[in-house]
C-alpha cells in the first residue's frame, strides 16, 4: 500500500465511525443531566462554545483560529503541527460532546443535542483528514471527507432539531452568550 491509501483507508475508517455513531454520547454517572431549559441552555451553549473554538462558525463560513492555523499548517506540509492542533480541535469537539451529552438530558431538547453530536462527529472527521492531508499538503482533503460523511445533511439535521424545541410554556429562546444561537 502506498502512503496515500493509506491515509484514504484512515479517512474512510473515520468517515465510518462517525456516520456509524448517531446517538448523542450518554453524560458520565457523576455528570448531571440537565433536567431544566436553563440547564439545557447553559450545556447546549458550552458546547457550541467548543465547536466555534474547533472549526469556527459554519453559517458566517469564518473559521477558527485553530482551523486556520491546521489549514497553515496543511498548506506548508508542517505534520507535526498540524497533529498538534487537530489533537487540540478533536479535544474541544469532545468536550462539546459531553456538554451535548448533558444538554440531552432535558427531553424537550434531546433530539437537538443527538442531532448536533452528529455534527460534531463528522466536524472530528474533518478535522481528522485535513490532519491526514498534511503530508501531501492537501488542504482540500478536509472539505471532501466532511461533505463524503454527512456533514452538510448534519448540519441541517442540528438546525432542523434545534428549530422544533418544544420549550416550556411561558419560555422564550435563550441566546447563547459567546455564539449566534438561541435556544
Amino acid at each position: 500500500m502506498t502512503s496515500a491509501s493509506v491515509g484514504a483507508a484512515a479517512v474512510v475508517l473515520l468517515m465510518c465511525m462517525a456516520v456509524g455513531c448517531s446517538q448523542a454520547a450518554s453524560p458520565a454517572p457523576s455528570t448531571h443531566a440537565a433536567t431544566s431549559h436553563d440547564e439545557f441552555v447553559a450545556a447546549a451553549c458550552a458546547a457550541f462554545d467548543e465547536l466555534d473554538a474547533a472549526i469556527g462558525n459554519l453559517d458566517a463560513n469564518t473559521g477558527s483560529a485553530l482551523s486556520k492555523a491546521l489549514d497553515s499548517a496543511v498548506s506548508s506540509g508542517d505534520v507535526a503541527t498540524a497533529n498538534r492542533i487537530a489533537d487540540e480541535s478533536i479535544a474541544r469537539l469532545e468536550t462539546g460532546r459531553h456538554q451535548l451529552a448533558i444538554a440531552g438530558g432535558w427531553e424537550p431538547g434531546r433530539a437537538m443535542a443527538t442531532a448536533t453530536d452528529r455534527f460534531f462527529l463528522v466536524s472530528e472527521v474533518l478535522v481528522n483528514a485535513k490532519r491526514a492531508g498534511a503530508a501531501t499538503r492537501d488542504i482540500q482533503s478536509g472539505e471532501a471527507a466532511f461533505e463524503k460523511a454527512g456533514g452538510m445533511e448534519a448540519w441541517q439535521g442540528m438546525l432542523t432539531a434545534a428549530g422544533a424545541i418544544k420549550l416550556p410554556p411561558g419560555s422564550s429562546p435563550k441566546p447563547c452568550p459567546n455564539v449566534a444561537v438561541q435556544l
